[in-house]
């Protein structure tokens, strides 16, 4: 009998080392399980946003999500940058501003859902306090506003600021920029990356939209340079292809394929007489619009190439920015300094008078001023 205690005393003293043992291990991080736990439970309110989000807001809205690094939303830095953040969206491209949902706006509804008609006062007053009791106020008044598990996590350690975009214009009825979009909402994540807290963007914006495929004045889509091959260089538009900065002469090897091809071509289809800028001895065009004289290795004193069209300088440009799928850049009175497609190819477009007294334009790669 005495033998049967002496084995369950050491038996309960064994299990009861055991249980600190484990206990100060997982206190100081050398138990993996629960390190797995710590990272399981952080990554629970984003898995809990990212399940509210989907379910209570349509695909045109985006979700900034806002996660402190040690301790709660309840603090000065936190807050000040939730506001700031709430005022960045408000002036975002596309913003339906009725909508943009956070601690900080008004329309906070009962289930934590944007309902712009419920002029409430906002969870957070305009010239709040961050001391002790002005924290206690605004924590109070979340738990109040039923939105702890929607736009408040359970342990409050997470928030978020939520707005819907609009596809279009509703003043001009532009098409929205969705370019734009992605730009300014991984500004707003890299301006308050040094915060002690972190930034997860999801829905709309959050991923750069996929690059619009080039179309002609026709509609139709245009085979990107990597697609065409020499064996079908010999009949497509070369001319085009180096007025519109899809290839270059410059970074072509003397002597290549490229090279030859493009000598050929360069003497089959223009006549080089006593003219400044020889002339196609055959039907040409640049995106849809006809050629007149070209000047294929140079653009004016710079290196580069160049072509003048038959058209309108703004019909031109309209082309253009339908074929890049984008605007152009700094264009206005005499010039246009289209599009960058790299440091050494330039898109540039301006109105040239003709001798003729017809709509004359000048479209052009420019590459760099010789030395």
């Amino acid at each position: 009998m005495q033998t049967i205690k002496s084995a369950q005393r050491l038996a309960a003293q064994k299990h009861f080392g055991l249980a600190l043992l484990g206990a100060f291990l997982s206190l100081t991080g050398y138990v993996g399980q629960g390190v797995e736990a710590k990272s399981t439970s952080k990554s629970a309110p984003l898995d809990r946003f990212t399940q509210w989000f989907h379910n209570e807001w349509t695909p045109d809205a985006t979700m900034i999500i806002l996660e402190t690094q040690g301790g709660d939303i309840y603090q000065t830095e936190f807050l000040d940058t939730l506001r700031q953040i709430t005022d960045e969206v408000f002036f975002m491209p596309g913003v339906d501003r009725s909508s943009i949902t956070s601690l900080f706006t008004r329309n906070i509804g009962p289930t934590g859902k944007s309902h712009p008609k419920n002029h409430r006062a906002a969870l957070i007053p305009h010239g709040y306090k961050t001391d002790r009791p002005g924290l206690a106020e605004i924590r109070s008044n979340v738990k109040r506003a039923d939105i702890v598990g929607t736009l408040v996590s359970p342990d409050h350690t997470t928030t978020a600021v939520v707005t819907k975009i609009l596809k279009h214009n509703p003043v001009t009825g532009e098409a929205l920029d969705e370019v734009a979009v992605h730009k300014t909402l991984k500004a707003i994540q890299e301006k308050f990356a040094d915060r002690q807290l972190q930034l997860h963007i999801i829905g709309f914006g959050a991923e750069a939209p996929p690059a619009p495929k080039p179309k002609g004045l026709d509609g139709q889509e245009l085979p990107p340079a990597e697609l065409i091959s020499l064996d079908t260089v010999a009949h497509y538009n070369w001319l085009q292809d180096l007025v519109i900065c899809k290839t270059s002469w410059e970074e072509m090897e003397p002597g290549s394929p490229e090279w030859e091809t493009l000598k050929e071509n360069s003497s089959a289809d223009l006549t080089y007489g006593e003219r400044e800028h020889p002339t196609p001895n055959k039907p040409m065009d640049i995106l849809g619009f006809p050629v007149t004289h070209v000047s294929p290795g140079s653009f004016g004193m710079a290196l580069g190439s160049m072509a003048f069209v038959a058209a309108p300088f703004e019909e031109v440009v309209k082309a253009t920015e339908n074929w890049i799928g984008g605007r152009l850049s700094n264009c206005g009175g005499r010039a246009c300094m289209g599009y960058k497609f790299s440091e050494k190819r330039h898109l540039m477009i301006f109105p040239e008078k003709s001798e003729n007294g017809l709509p004359n334009t000048v479209i052009g790669c420019y590459y760099r001023y010789q030395q």
